[in-house]
């Protein structure tokens, strides 16, 4: 685990490190006074996005990273969390979008994670540039303060 800068830490792709990650961001959030509720679902999201990297873009190879950055965006005030990776690309045109109701009627595993992911977040994009891979979530707050 490193810290790159204040708001970025990069991990090894195992499942051990998300902890680290959810330290991470939880750590941040409770800078900028985030309540309780939307700091756990935040959490939840992001600890999502990384372990489907980790498991699925990377198959839990630790030499392999993904890296996380926090960054504050103004007006409308929010937070903006970019994971990246150079694993294989998360193709957002294969995801068959469905809701929680039709998950649990129709029993099937996969796809939850990124079902609450959407819910929980305001925005999520997914994009490849220089051959690294970008999701980036938004979640858009009230005046942040620094504690």
């Amino acid at each position: 685990m490193r810290n790159l800068q204040k708001n970025t830490i990069s991990v090894g792709c195992s499942r051990k490190n998300l902890k680290h990650i959810r330290h991470f961001v939880d750590g941040h959030l409770l800078d900028f006074k985030v309540d309780d509720i939307n700091r756990n679902l935040i959490v939840l999201a992001i600890d999502e996005i990384c372990a489907n990297k980790i498991i699925h873009a990377h198959k839990e190879n630790e030499g392999d990273s993904i890296s996380l950055t926090i960054n504050i965006q103004q007006a409308p005030t929010g937070l903006i969390f970019d994971i990246i990776d150079t694993g294989e690309a998360f193709d957002p045109l294969k995801y068959k979008r469905t809701n929680l109701k039709t998950l649990i009627k129709e029993k099937r595993k996969g796809s939850l994670g990124m079902v609450i992911v959407s819910k929980v977040m305001d925005e999520v994009t997914f994009r490849t540039e220089n051959s690294q891979n970008i999701c980036r979530l938004v979640k858009f707050i009230n005046q942040p303060e620094r504690a």
